[in-house]
């Protein structure tokens, strides 16, 4: 092997042999195609897109003062257009790009015109609507993810979930989130999570061009979504992106970490209303023993009137008991002026002998006479 180390390439000589042959073999191309990952970003010196069909893809690009620049201002992905450009290959990265100065639309292409009868179908049957939607719990205890198991995406939930509200169980449910696998393997994680018993599911991925996002608005997954008795929140790429998830879930996110921040409750917040909540129980105890206690000092003072009422009555009743027994008394007969015979069991006839006894005084007497 050493022997061919002299008449050997190196990579930059092969690079720029490869740049040379691109450019001088190919030379300008007229392309039609579809725009796909328009890229519009401000004060940058170039815009960046890729032209797409059924079959494939290249990157393109053109300097942001170009009159293509200007068109693509006014256009979006899914665009069909003619460009007429000039391939280069970076020999840096090893990539070969197509450079335009000149692009003319066409319309909308295939993948956009799908897409948009697709999203018109599924309004027309109502399922955008806002009545369907289903809260998501205020705190909730067990979550679902369904999303790529190795992406930065489930990190970031799982990051805000210990930040923000640690309590929270959270199952992650794997699944492709690119490629032409992506939707029926989507379907499938999110079938499986419904299954379970959570309180909502977050379902989504990072950022990407509209192909590379394109299994989230899979008719299949989209009425699966829209089935769901368990909230979803859709956190699908950046807050520029939207897919047909987007409108049939229960809440759309901007981004996944946005998916995080709406459904988990931060714990500062919580800490601090049960804080609030504990001074106005506090205070509201207050209230309530200082309202029993004057109850309680006014149930007092009745039960003190009522116990000295009773006295009183029983006081009055025992008065007049005692003037009853006084009059029934014999001796208060006797204070009267009677007198009394104190004889007992004896049939008196004349001129028997009798005691009678009077308030003062004890009389003997012998009785003259007896009429009935």
């Amino acid at each position: 092997m050493k022997g061919f180390e002299q008449s050997a390439l190196s990579v930059s000589a092969v690079a720029f042999f490869i740049s040379d042959l691109i450019k001088n073999q190919l030379g300008p191309v007229l392309i039609k195609g579809e725009i796909s990952n328009l890229q519009l970003r401000k004060h940058s010196a170039y815009i960046r897109f890729s032209l797409k069909d059924s079959k494939a893809k290249i990157d393109c690009l053109t300097h942001s003062s170009s009159n293509a620049a200007k068109l693509l201002s006014h256009l979006q992905d899914g665009d069909e257009v003619l460009v007429f450009a000039q391939p280069s290959y970076y020999t840096k990265y090893g990539q070969v790009s197509f450079f335009t100065d000149e692009m003319m639309k066409l319309g909308e292409g295939i993948f956009r015109t799908a897409l948009e009868k697709l999203k018109q179908k599924l309004y027309e049957e109502g399922l955008f609507e806002q009545n369907k939607k289903i809260p998501l719990p205020k705190y909730p205890s067990h979550i679902g993810v369904v999303t790529s198991a190795d992406g930065a995406v489930l990190q970031d939930i799982i990051r805000v979930a210990n930040d923000r509200y640690p309590l929270v169980n959270i199952s992650v449910f794997p699944s492709l989130v690119q490629g032409a696998d992506a939707p029926l393997s989507l379907y499938n994680a999110l079938t499986k999570a419904l299954s379970h018993e959570l309180d909502a599911i977050i379902i989504g991925r990072g950022g990407g061009s509209s192909e590379d996002l394109g299994a989230f608005n899979d008719e299949k997954l989209i009425r699966l979504v829209v089935s769901s008795t368990i909230p979803i929140i859709a956190a699908v790429g950046h807050e520029v992106d939207t897919t047909l998830i987007d409108y049939v879930a229960d809440v759309s996110a901007p981004t996944p970490t946005g998916a995080a921040m709406v459904l988990f409750p931060d714990k500062r917040e919580i800490l601090q209303e049960l804080s609030q909540f504990k001074k106005e129980l506090h205070t509201s105890l207050e209230y309530i023993i200082k309202n029993e206690m004057v109850e309680l000092d006014y149930s007092k003072q009745l039960l003190i009137n009522f116990q000295l009422e009773f006295l009183n009555k029983q006081k009055q009743e025992l008065a007049l008991l005692k003037l009853k027994l006084q009059k029934s008394h014999p001796q208060y007969i006797l204070e009267q002026g009677y007198a009394k015979i104190l004889e007992k069991n004896k049939k008196l006839k004349k001129g028997d002998k009798i005691t009678i006894k009077t308030k003062n005084k004890i009389i003997y007497a012998t009785i003259d006479d007896i009429k009935d």
